[in-house]
């Protein structure tokens, strides 16, 4: 769980390696906001997006050649001490990448945005969602999806309510 406060800039950081046939179109972020409540039999839901940016092209978003997947399956399929030591090499190059600031947007927090809150009758959410969209037919755009708490400094304890 990340903790943002209202009013602030949340700095994300993106680093992939490609080791598909399909290329990368573009990467973005994006913080929403789901806001439940129920009350006496009735429910109601909305969601709303907060702020999305999309991160800049990077050269290890480029697709595999088809020589280049041939020996990344076939070295794969009986995994040697080189192919763990590439596979290592990625790891640490994504890792690199992330912890120098290579690929970064800002996604400003609006201060009218609601506070996270688990209560019996009102619920909200907020999620950061990194999806990538790649190019082709018949593929689908890997996401992930990581949970964020928005609040205020006083409210660093973490949720505020609790559920009855």
């Amino acid at each position: 769980n990340t903790r943002v406060w209202k009013g602030e800039t949340a700095s994300i950081d993106f680093a992939c390696k490609n080791q598909s046939r399909r290329g990368i179109d573009r990467v973005e972020a994006t913080i929403t906001e789901e806001v439940e409540w129920s009350a006496g039999g009735q429910n109601n839901r909305m969601k709303r997006k907060l702020a999305s940016r999309t991160f800049r092209p990077d050269e290890r978003w480029v697709k595999l050649s088809k020589e280049e997947m041939r020996s990344l399956k076939s070295s794969s399929k009986c995994p040697t001490s080189t192919f763990r030591n590439e596979e290592q090499s990625i790891l640490e190059e994504i890792h690199r990448a992330i912890h120098d600031g290579e690929n970064r947007v800002a996604l400003d927090i609006a201060s009218s945005s609601y506070q996270s809150y688990l209560g019996a009758l009102i619920k909200v959410n907020h999620h950061l969602k990194i999806k990538v969209f790649t190019s082709g037919l018949c593929t689908h755009n890997p996401k992930v999806r990581v949970p964020l708490y928005i609040g205020t400094p006083s409210s660093v304890g973490g949720y505020q309510g609790t559920a009855s």
